[in-house]
């Protein structure tokens, strides 16, 4: 019976909160399109609801992603899908070239998509 406690301890960190984790992937796409092949994403879980689990995040590379060590309960998946717009410009202050970019995320997803996540989830594709 005392072996018990010592086979939750990986489950629960410093300050008591649950740190249990998993590793989701999926698809993201708009519109029910692929994600534009010249446009960068990322995506982003973060806890919420109390719990002190750190966010973390994952490139969408082809309209995919892995992310480890997403925490389990409620999260909130957020989205920075930008797509450069415009001819190439010139940095005034820098002299640096820059191209201006335009978020794809759909205003309805701007906030970001809560969801729960629960022990032996392994898939969520997103569509925005």
């Amino acid at each position: 019976m005392a072996a018990l406690p010592l086979l939750m301890l990986p489950l629960v960190g410093c300050d008591g909160q649950s740190s249990a984790t998993t590793t989701l992937s999926g698809q993201v796409t708009i519109g029910g399109q692929p994600i534009p092949s010249d446009a960068t994403a990322t995506v982003s879980f973060r806890p919420i609801g109390g719990q002190k689990a750190q966010p973390v995040s994952a490139l969408i590379a082809d309209g995919a992603y892995q992310c480890d060590d997403v925490p389990l309960g409620a999260v909130v998946a957020e989205f920075d899908i930008r797509q450069p717009v415009g001819p190439m410009k010139t940095s005034a202050r820098t002299g640096a070239q820059y191209q201006e970019e335009k978020s794809l995320v759909p205003a309805a997803h701007a906030a970001g998509i809560e969801f729960e996540v629960k022990a032996g989830d392994e898939s969520r594709s997103f569509e925005l």
